[in-house]
């Protein structure tokens, strides 16, 4: 009657730590303990039941030198919890409180830095990292995201691996949400620069047909119907507008005047200096 007692009050203890430990964390006053597990669902259990032991079928020096936890071990008993080394298994209470002890054992304790620092890093972070992919190419910027979260993600774990909790996926986060804003600016500057240059194609190309009217204007339209001769001439500049000319004109009734040039180079600064030449 008295192991049974005692074998009750196990299990309302077991209960009451499992309460308190909840997700994988146990409240302790005003600060948290997080539980590094070593080992996953199953790996503390060795298969010797509560009735074995109370029948006295277990040797008496079967646990001499070890820590001996007992408890719920069923899933009827509604006493297994999802954990982070597992999430396809869930692991019992008392498996908790081995990983909880074996954590003191071998002085593996965990400290959470504050959220001040870590919002700090995060923005300097986000910052530099928006700064550099503003200065870069799409390929570049790409590289250096994956890069950066990479860095973040490995010093997550450096830190745990010290001993410290952070927030694992805020660098991540931040570098990939700071590249998508960059890449929208990009974008943005991209479509900016297009439109100007349609526009400034636009002008140029407005200003180059007036050109070409005012210089086309310039050349004779009507020609001399005569009897003894016949005059036709037109011009097909290699660009918009050019260097060449030509003119003609009756010296008297039995002469006819030509005029031909042709300005060296071709373009807009040909086209000038031959109106200016005019």
């Amino acid at each position: 009657m008295e192991k049974r007692k005692q074998f009750l009050y196990a299990l309302i203890a077991s209960a009451v730590v499992t309460a308190l430990i909840g997700a994988g964390i146990l409240r302790r006053v005003d600060r948290m303990f997080y539980i590094p597990y070593t080992g996953r669902p199953g790996n503390y259990y060795d298969g010797v039941s509560i009735a074995r032991l109370i029948r006295g079928e277990v040797p008496a020096d079967y646990w001499a030198g070890r820590i001996v936890l007992i408890g719920p071990y069923a899933a009827a008993l509604q006493d297994a919890y999802f954990t982070p080394i597992d999430k396809g298994e869930q692991m019992y209470g008392v498996e908790i409180q081995a990983n909880i002890i074996q954590s003191f054992l071998d002085n593996n304790s965990k400290k959470e830095i504050p959220e001040a620092p870590q919002i700090a890093f995060l923005f300097v972070l986000c910052a530099a990292a928006l700064a550099l992919f503003l200065h870069q190419e799409v390929l570049p910027a790409s590289l250096s995201a994956g890069a950066l979260s990479a860095l973040c993600l490995a010093c997550a774990v450096n830190l745990y691996d010290a001993g410290f909790v952070t927030h694992p996926l805020w660098g991540a986060v931040g570098v990939a949400a700071v590249y998508v804003l960059a890449m929208a600016a990009h974008y943005v500057r991209t479509v900016r620069e297009r439109q100007a240059l349609a526009l400034e194609k636009e002008r140029i190309g407005a200003e180059l047909e007036l050109a070409y009217r005012i210089q086309t204007s310039a050349l004779p339209k009507e020609f001399p119907e005569q009897k003894e001769f016949g005059v036709y001439a037109s011009m097909t500049p290699a660009k918009m507008v050019g260097g060449d000319f030509y003119d003609f004109f009756m010296i008297d009734e039995g002469h006819l005047g030509l005029v031909i040039a042709d300005v060296s180079g071709k373009g807009v600064p040909a086209a000038l200096l031959m109106m200016v030449s005019l």
